[in-house]
């Protein structure tokens, strides 16, 4: 689907990380009810430090080796289900949300724009294209989402059968492949599940809306004498819309600032009544539409635009301008069904036999106000109501004019989306001899899509309806409008206007599909204990993997063709197939002896061989020292690789609106600083009319796929220290240092970049001018080109911080305390290859994820949580803190002296939470946002905010009731 946006004329934009409370889940500790990011070194044993009862061998994330040393080289946070059923959340994508390390460039129930109803998640703000979701260490189909990202929808994954999850933060694409730059998301489900549970839930915000209700159920039995295991699970939930206009900080919108001391813009000029420009010569009539700011029609009357006062609230119209949050969702409506089961078999130690299905069929609901008609964006041609229009004509106006209109009277435009995604896996594995064991299997995904635009614009139907051609010098054509055909005359003039004869000609059902297939083969052979070394045995891991995956996407014929007053669209289609080889080995290097209780390094590497570019190599060597039993240090370096997303090498050309400002409107041109001379040089040999002032604050852009890019490499490495101490029992802390590093990074180059750099080049020089644009007949830009291309380097560094402390008291008493804090050290980008790098560190920019939403890179986002637990009770506060950020643009930050709104203020949010389990029932009662905080304000020009970083929502009650049997 093409991707509107609604950005400003300076936008600030910004990141999301709803953080979540640090909560021990352990042995003894009380069972708490936020969302705990636990580190993987306070599972190792029945107490935080790990220093008492038996530890049975595990697989963790990101090695295929068993072992007990379950303290990885690298970060790994773990969610139980037990934190996730005594919280908020209702979908994965509502857990990993309150995860400080996920960043903002993802899509979510609250992306209204562009997302199509996906729920995708990043790492660390380092797209969503880097981060690879698994379950129980395998692959997962993407869900078809038309032309936007193709990913993991986290949605498909039912929360119902959620063990725990594995977020490790950390390239890992030795052991799992490509796309597992930023970190993994590894979803673990409930094995040999025996019983049945129920859960029902329900959210509802303080202002009585969003309201969120589900309703769950698991049931599990053993057969064979134990020998097998079968597990069935359903989950329904639905979701309702919030609008805009029901937060007073939604709406109306600001568009636009024009820079301190001047007028801000509110809402957009194209208004429900019509917005046309004419010579004006002739008659008081004429007269109204004369001038930069055209006229409009009001009560049967000519007036100079902007010259009444509209009413806002009841009438989304404010001086005249148009108030499209007025109509929009600030977030959508979904509803899904998820069905799945998994099943294993013991023959004998030789072969055990297993399988796995999925299945979910979501529909989600977007809305945006009615569809602006300002001619065809796809030829740049104008909306013309030619001389002799018989409304014009009404109105004792006898020219042609140019001009364009909102159709909010026709209808909203809805966006629905409705998806069936399957997934199943067979498998099988068990002991070949001695210490070797082999596990095979074999998985294929499909996802199809269909995306329906109801209220969509026939841009060729409603120049018939005009009686015009286009060219504003012929006259008004009857014939064009014929009748036989369904052509009814329309009434461009004031608002409410339009005949429903009218409205059925020109308005259309935009109905588009995709689909996303996968198949996936692999094996892999293990032995724990290859040979033994002095100090433990060598482990050695080999296997292989081939993998084949295609999508495709066929938009609308009408909207294909370029007919359509939206963004045309062209098919994509594509795929490739991969296939690789890898291997591990675990050595042991040292073991109680002196300065050394364990050392340990891990060693893998990934050759694989894509149909597309050819081979590409990747390692990763890890190091675990532990001097004593009460501190580990731990570091691991490697690399990383990312092949092309289907959208990015085979996607077709569509039109994109994004986000820019025209350097040659007057109150940009002096923005530039010491190159301020050669931009106002430059826009004088535009031949600019009069009083130019560019219409909005998009840019029309062709965006797509690019079969000739190269696939991304990264060098990733961490540094930390794993803290048990024997003299502070219950307490454990990690801190790690992280670097990541991508080169040749895919992206599509920003509008405003591609301007920025033509305009400030002497004599537009710069070749980003042969990607700048052209100039309608108003002056403004249109049709630049931005394909997905191979830039420059992306570097981001930082520190990781997660503690727990846990304090028993007298009588089945307990206080635990937890932490978890990022602390972003740097974050650069490079857009051109050799190029200058941008500091995104601290800013709400337009430079990352796409430029559809903010997307936030705070320093500091902190998490702290207390909890008191007494019995079957306990109770939770967690203060969520995100850093205050400056907005930035096209790489440059604001600064006061030139923007009225040039940052965001630090915010602090507050949840409480109380539980209470009796025998086989759980209650759970909470309210995220205790004190209903604000989100705070951002020049975005769609919701005021940065719905991505911040919460929209307001104060959240919850309640959950969990019955097993």
């Amino acid at each position: 689907m093409t991707r509107p946006s609604y950005f400003t004329r300076r936008t600030g934009l910004a990141g999301s990380i709803a953080a979540l409370a640090l909560a021990p889940v352990l042995g003894a500790a009380p069972a708490f009810a936020q969302i705990a990011a636990t580190p993987l070194a306070a599972t190792a044993g029945s107490t935080l430090n790990g220093t008492s009862g038996p530890v049975e061998d595990v697989v963790v994330t990101g090695s295929k080796l068993r072992t007990s040393n379950v303290t990885s080289e690298a970060p790994i946070t773990v969610i139980t289900a037990k934190q996730i059923e005594q919280s908020s959340s209702q979908t994965v994508e509502d857990v990993l949300r309150k995860v400080a390390a996920v960043g903002s460039s993802g899509n979510y129930a609250s992306t209204n724009n562009g997302a199509n109803g996906s729920s995708c998640i990043d790492l660390f703000n380092l797209g969503i294209t880097r981060t690879l979701v698994l379950v129980d260490g395998r692959r997962y189909v993407h869900s078809a989402y038309g032309a936007g990202d193709d990913c993991v929808d986290l949605d498909t994954i039912p929360i119902q059968m959620v063990d725990h999850i594995e977020v490790l933060k950390d390239g890992a694409s030795t052991i799992y492949g490509a796309d597992a730059v930023a970190g993994v998301v590894n979803i673990i489900t409930k094995k040999d599940y025996s019983g049945t549970q129920i859960n029902l839930g329900g959210n509802i915000t303080a202002s009585g809306d969003d309201k969120q209700g589900d309703i769950s159920g698991i049931t599990g039995f053993d057969f064979a004498q134990g020998r097998g295991n079968l597990e069935i699970s359903g989950h329904y939930l639905q979701r309702q819309p919030v609008l805009q206009k029901d937060r007073d900080w939604a709406d109306p919108v600001v568009a636009g600032d024009e820079g301190p001391g001047q007028p801000y813009d509110i809402g957009s000029g194209i208004p429900v009544a019509g917005r046309y420009f004419g010579s004006g010569t002739s008659n008081a009539a004429e007269s109204a539409f004369a001038g930069n700011s055209g006229g409009t029609v009001i009560n049967g009357q000519p007036q100079p635009f902007g010259g009444y006062q509209g009413a806002n609230g009841a009438t989304p119209n404010i001086n005249g301008r148009y108030d499209y949050g007025h109509d929009t969702y600030l977030s959508d409506f979904e509803s899904q069904s998820n069905l799945a089961a998994q099943t294993h078999y013991d023959v004998n130690d030789h072969l055990t036999v297993y399988g796995s299905a999925y299945y979910t069929h979501k529909n989600t609901e977007e809305q945006l106000s009615g569809q602006p008609v300002t001619g065809n964006p796809n030829n740049g041609t104008s909306l013309v109501i030619p001389q002799g229009n018989p409304y014009a004509e009404a109105l004792g106006i006898d020219e042609p004019l140019s001009g364009y209109r909102r159709t909010t009277d026709i209808g909203t435009r809805q966006y629905t989306t409705g998806t069936d995604t399957w997934q199943a896996t067979i498998g099988a594995k068990g002991n070949i001899t001695g210490n070797w064991n082999y596990d095979s299997y074999f998985t294929y995904g499909y996802s199809d899509t269909t995306l329906q635009i109801r209220n969509s614009i026939n841009a060729n139907n409603f120049e018939n309806a005009l009686g015009s051609d286009g060219n504003p010098n012929d006259p008004y054509n009857a014939s064009l409008c014929n009748a036989a055909q369904g052509c009814a005359l329309l009434n461009p003039f004031g608002a409410g206007n339009i005949s429903q004869a009218a409205k059925n000609y020109v308005s259309y059902l935009d109905s588009s599909n995709a689909f996303y297939q996968f198949r996936d083969y692999g094996g892999t052979i293990t032995n724990n204990k290859l040979l033994k070394l002095p100090y433990g045995p060598l482990g050695l891991a080999v296997g292989f993997e081939y993998r084949q995956e295609s999508g495709s996407y066929h938009p609308d014929p009408i909207t294909e063709s370029g007919a359509s007053t939206a963004a045309a669209e062209a098919p994509t289609g594509g795929g490739f197939d991969v296939g690789e080889v890898f291997g591990e080995l675990n050595i042991p290097i040292l073991k109680n002896v002196f300065a050394a209780k364990d050392l340990s390094a891990d060693i893998s590497g990934r050759w694989s061989d894509y149909n597309t570019f050819g081979g590409v190599q990747n390692f990763k060597a890890g190091l675990n020292w532990s001097p004593t039993q009460d501190i580990r240090f731990r570091a691991n370096l490697g690399t990383s690789s990312r092949q092309p997303a289907i959208q990015e090498a085979f996607g077709g050309d569509f039109l994109n609106f994004e986000q820019g400002n025209d350097p040659c409107t007057p109150a940009q041109i002096g923005n530039y600083g010491a190159a301020n001379g050669i931009v106002a040089a430059n826009c004088a040999t535009q031949k600019l009319p009069a009083g130019y002032k560019q219409t909005g604050d998009q840019i029309p852009t062709i965006n797509g796929g690019n079969p000739n890019l190269q696939p991304e490499s990264a060098r990733t490495y961490t540094i930390g220290t794993v803290l048990t101490p024997r003299f502070l029992p219950n307490f454990s802390a990690e801190i790690d240092y992280y670097h990541t590093s991508i080169n040749n990074s895919i992206s599509e180059v920003p509008v405003q970049f591609i301007e920025d750099q033509c305009y400030t080049s002497v004599n537009l020089s710069s070749p980003y001018c042969a990607q700048s644009g052209t100039r309608n007949g108003s002056g403004n830009l249109q049709l630049a080109n931005g394909p997905y291309e191979n830039l420059g380097v992306t570097r981001t560094n930082g520190i990781d911080f997660n503690m727990n402390y846990l304090i028993k008291l007298r009588g089945h008493n307990s206080i635990s305390i937890s932490n978890e804090l990022v602390d972003t050290i740097g974050y650069t980008e490079q857009l051109v290859s050799g190029g200058q790098f941008l500091n995104l560190k601290g800013t709400l920019n337009t430079v990352l994820g796409g430029g559809l939403y903010p997307v936030g890179v705070p320093v500091i986002r902190d998490n702290v949580t207390g909890t008191f637990a007494h019995g079957p009770f306990s109770f939770s506060w967690t203060t969520r803190y995100i850093d205050g950020m400056t907005y930035n643009t096209g790489g440059t930050n604001f600064n006061a002296a030139q923007e009225r709104f040039y940052k965001t203020n630090e915010v602090f949010y507050h949840d409480i939470v109380a539980t209470y389990n009796f025998k086989k029932v759980g209650l759970v009662a909470g309210i995220d946002n205790l004190f209903d905080r604000t989100p705070p304000f951002a020049l975005d020009g769609s919701e005021n905010t940065a719905s991505n970083v911040y919460d929209v929502y307001g104060r959240m009650f919850y309640a959950r009731l969990q019955v097993k049997f």
